[in-house]
């Protein structure tokens, strides 16, 4: 489920209330979905979050329960095949939740005793748990308070089993919350304890335990948002779970005490304290204390000394206890094992030792951004020296071993100097992506259309040069996708879409680039209309034959569109083209890939950084050069028999039963001495936007790291070249621009 902006709720005819479209909804799609429909069960679901979302902002208290119920049902008929079983009594059940909330909608009260037997429906029909004990207290007051007292009319033996199991769960739950204390990013042990509680669940609500079950399910959905990355594992989290943990160990407690004495029925404890924190934590409504500030970090032992936990000689007389040579358990195992503390305690204490560790190592200052970015340069200069002095003739020529390693050694430092001082230049992402959020809420508003933005890897890094580049192709991709992709309500309805579209935002890293992407749930891509589209312009031969990442490069074509209408958004036949122009600026790549009326997603790749670039040097004649390694597929030398020619001028080679056409850089650069045949030479595959060429070369040096330098105004527009790198030997090698190859021969690729 996602969140959304305001509703406005008119798709589906204006003398409607948003409410009333999302019952026609629920109602259509229940009278016509087929068994295992899933598409129909997305509608209806989608239906009830906008009921839900309406029922909010309208401050209708009453609906959210029948909603959670909704959802629940909805899940199940999901993943659970025991009960999609029920398919049919489950349709019945979306009907009588949508008919008890449009009641609430024209001013009544929520019928609490039906919405009580429609949750006794879910619970014997499809074996579920909801959120509804709201609902089912207040329809309980209503028949005298009945439910407030539990049946124990289960086998005896199964509630001792379940007694004893419940226990070694909990018990292993609080060993496991001290090491989530230590690390809270370690998703073994989270998922460890998300499995405790979730068995815990499972069997207290087979067992009529209500209280229990509503316990672990409330922490149990705590720890998701807590897997799913949603809510970070802070102190709060911590203190609450184990509270929890206590009030469980309570409860079970009362069941044994009252099965052991043979009691038909149990009351219901209260859990009311303990939810209402946890919901607040959820929230995050309730902070962890603030750290506490120390010149060094104090030991664990002091910590629980200090707190009155346990005194210095208890933890003498643990320590002296071990075995001569100790083993590999910490001081807070020990001391739990011994019980002088409790896991919570020395949970507890973990986290002010280490809340006491980052208040150290967290120290900021400001510095002057001119005297980070000289430090930066200076850095790369150092580098530049230091390869030098290794590749100097004088200094290969000694004959040391100690020498050498010592030169190994300057070689590690001045490598791990250049990586920090680079990660000084990142900042995030974060800043880019939530201007975006607000220009995609008034561009939605501009068009009559309903569309939220989701935003995912905020917190990924990227060169500081490069976020002003970046924001430029960010503004006109979310545009294109807010104007040419998601649909107008009514359209998307009518498509059995969600009437809400969806524009996501997401940055990650992947190998030594950061990649954007930016994705929407619309109307996709037509490659017949942009082929038609092409061909009526004069961009593609007719009749010519594309492959659909061919087509969809032709979309960057300046002027290209194929927009029906021009409207004040987008729709000019410009912008898309000063995407590639501005990514390319970047030394970046874009990829496109949509599914016909399922959406499309634009993906711009990145260097990590604009001042270092990792390539293979090669060399041509006398001359080397630099090639980017995120541009290159493949190197080979080509068989004789795979040089091709057409009428006697258009050179390729096959590569893998590919015809590629062949590029020859020293004709291209005009470099005396470069080898004439392929099959003599190398063959270097290169791809941009889908397609490939093969460049020749005489020979492949190697794979190195080097600093981009400018190659001043006179050489700065050479077509084919970006930059320059001082190489080892002191001598400068070019950097091939690949676009900028593809840019050349594009035209002239068959007359080589």
């Amino acid at each position: 489920m996602t969140s959304a902006q305001d509703n406005s709720g008119q798709a589906g005819g204006a003398d409607k209330t948003p409410a009333e479209v999302q019952f026609d909804r629920i109602s259509v799609a229940v009278l016509t979905a087929s068994r295992d429909d899933m598409r129909k069960l997305g509608e209806i679901l989608s239906a009830f979050e906008q009921i839900g979302r309406i029922a909010a902002a309208e401050g209708r208290a009453d609906v959210p329960d029948a909603v959670s119920a909704g959802d629940a049902v909805g899940t199940a008929l999901m993943f659970d095949d025991t009960a999609r079983k029920h398919w049919d009594k489950a349709m019945d059940i979306f009907g009588r939740l949508a008919s008890c909330c449009q009641e609430v909608f024209r001013g009544a009260k929520m019928n609490r005793p039906v919405l009580s037997r429609i949750f006794s429906d879910i619970r014997e029909h499809l074996e579920i748990e909801i959120e509804g004990g709201e609902a089912e207290e207040s329809a309980s007051a209503a028949t005298g308070g009945a439910d407030k007292s539990m049946a124990l009319d289960q086998d005896k033996e199964l509630y001792t089993d379940f007694i004893t199991e419940s226990m070694e769960h909990l018990d292993s739950i609080e060993v496991k919350m001290v090491d989530l204390e230590a690390a809270p990013d370690d998703s073994e042990t989270l998922n460890a304890i998300f499995r405790a509680f979730h068995t815990i669940k499972g069997v207290s609500g087979f067992l009529n335990l209500r209280d229990v079950n509503e316990l672990a399910h409330r922490t149990e959905t705590l720890l998701d948002m807590a897997r799913r990355n949603e809510l970070p594992v802070t102190g709060s989290v911590i203190d609450v779970i184990f509270e929890a943990i206590d009030g469980m160990k309570g409860m079970i407690r009362d069941v044994s005490e009252k099965v052991s004495a043979g009691a038909a029925t149990r009351e219901f404890i209260g859990t009311d304290r303990i939810i209402a924190r946890i919901t607040a934590v959820q929230e995050g409504r309730e902070d962890t204390p603030p750290p506490r500030q120390a010149g060094t970090p104090p030991r664990l032992g002091d910590v629980l000394v200090d707190q009155g936990k346990i005194t210095q000689a208890q933890i003498e007389e643990t320590l002296n206890s071990q075995p001569e040579g100790g083993g590999r358990e910490t001081l807070g195992m020990l001391l739990i094992e011994d019980k002088k503390v409790s896991p919570k305690d020395v949970a507890q204490a973990l986290r002010i030792q280490k809340n006491a560790a980052n208040a150290i190592e967290t120290q900021d200052i400001r510095v002057n951004i001119h005297k980070l970015d000289g430090l930066v340069d200076m850095v790369g200069e150092l580098v530049i020296a230091q390869s030098l002095v290794c590749n100097d003739p004088d200094v290969m020529s000694i004959d040391s071993q100690r020498f050498y390693r010592n030169l190994s050694q300057l070689g590690r430092i001045t490598s791990e100097l250049q990586k920090i001082s680079m990660s000084l230049r990142m900042v995030p992402i974060k800043n880019t992506f939530q201007k975006m959020s607000r220009m995609v809420r008034d561009l939605a508003k501009k068009s009559g259309k309903e569309v939220t933005m989701l935003m995912e890897g905020e917190d990924t890094e990227v060169d500081r040069n490069m976020i002003e580049e970046i924001h430029d192709p960010l503004v006109h991709m979310i545009r294109n996708s807010v104007d040419h992709g998601v649909e107008k309500p009514d359209v998307r309805l009518a498509a059995n879409k969600s009437a809400l579209g969806t524009v996501t935002l997401r940055a990650f890293h992947h190998g030594g680039n950061v990649v954007i992407a930016v994705e929407d749930d619309g109307r996709g891509l037509d490659p017949a209309k942009i082929l038609a589209k092409g061909q009526e312009r004069g961009v593609v031969a007719p009749g010519a034959s594309l492959s659909e990442s061919e087509i969809f490069a032709l979309l960057f074509e300046p002027g290209f569109s194929t927009a029906e209408k021009i409207t004040d958004i987008s729709g000019r036949g410009v912008g898309l083209d000063v995407v590639k122009r501005n990514v390319e600026k970047l030394r970046g790549t874009i990829e496109t890939r949509s599914n016909l009326g399922q959406g499309s997603t634009f993906q711009m790749k990145f260097p990590l950084t604009l001042a270092i670039i990792d390539g293979i040097v090669v060399r041509v004649g006398e001359q080397r050069y630099i090639m980017p390694t995120n541009s290159i597929v493949e190197a080979l030398r080509p068989p004789r028999e795979d040089y091709l020619t057409v009428e006697q001028r258009a050179e390729m080679i096959r590569v893998r039963e590919e015809l590629l056409p062949l590029v020859r850089l020293h004709r291209l650069f005009s470099i005396q001495g470069g080898i004439q045949n392929p099959w003599e030479g190398l063959v270097v595959v290169i791809e941009s936007e889908g397609q490939k060429r093969a460049v020749l070369i005489d020979e492949l040096l190697g794979k190195q790291e080097v600093v981009i330098k400018t190659l001043g105004g006179g050489m700065s527009n050479v077509r084919g070249i970006s930059g320059g790198a001082i190489m080892g030997d002191g001598r400068v090698g070019l950097i091939i621009d690949v676009s900028g190859i593809f840019e050349i021969t594009g035209r002239q690729a068959s007359f080589n």
